[in-house]
């Protein structure tokens, strides 16, 4: 069960079969944030994420106005209905590779949704010449 992109996307996650297909970088790290949520069963659905999220985009946006990041966020949030569980998942693996898959670079209190010693261990899978990965 191969994923595919669909209109011309850089890379797809199937969720039964684990596998990633990619055509640059940013997309494999990309789709290794769905893998890493999905891994931690769903993680961006739970309550405690979306209300760290809500935290950081109101008190970034407060005190340092729309920044980058935060813009990046609202608007995929805004792409569709923000509660939705797709827009979350997409949120999540956006964030991961906004950062490039460095922990460290994602907002303190975002860093423990994330789970390090599984990141690293998908992000030493990719290899330049590959396109599709078991991210298992």
């Amino acid at each position: 069960m191969l994923p595919f992109p669909v209109n011309e996307q850089d890379g797809a996650y199937n969720l039964t079969s684990r596998l990633a297909w990619c055509r640059t970088r940013a997309a494999c790290v990309h789709e290794i944030g769905h893998a890493l949520d999905q891994q931690a069963e769903w993680i961006s659905a739970s309550p405690e994420f979306y209300k760290d999220l809500q935290m950081y985009l109101y008190a970034e946006i407060y005190t340092k106005g729309i920044t980058e990041l935060p813009a990046s966020i609202l608007e995929i949030t805004y792409r569709g209905d923000g509660a939705s569980q797709p827009i979350k998942r997409e949120i999540y693996a956006f964030l991961f590779q906004y950062v490039d898959g460095d922990i460290d670079k994602l907002p303190e209190s975002l860093q423990p949704y994330f789970d390090r010693t599984q990141a690293e261990y998908l992000l030493n899978k990719l290899q330049d010449n590959q396109r599709v990965y078991w991210l298992n």
